[in-house]
């Protein structure tokens, strides 16, 4: 794992075509579902904005049966 973020590229991923995202780091959020799928994310600016706005879907849950629930951001984690 990258010592900074911005050596990093976002763990988010479009639905629509499958592909993961390649935009830099500029965040860590812990993040989480309805149904306790909690951890840390990499989020460019982009998905910063998503999540903010409640588009970001748990990608656990849709790669396990399809359905799409909401992340919620529950902190900003820090780096040395």
């Amino acid at each position: 794992m990258p010592d900074t973020p911005a050596e990093a590229a976002c763990t988010g991923w479009s639905l629509a075509s499958g592909y993961a995202c390649e935009s830099p780091v500029v965040i860590t959020v812990t993040a989480g579902c309805e149904h306790e799928h909690i951890g840390d994310r990499q989020l460019c600016q982009y998905h910063v904005a998503d999540i903010a706005h409640g588009l970001m879907v748990c990608g656990d849950c849709y790669l396990v049966d399809g359905h799409r629930c909401v992340l919620v951001a529950v902190r900003e984690v820090a780096h040395a």
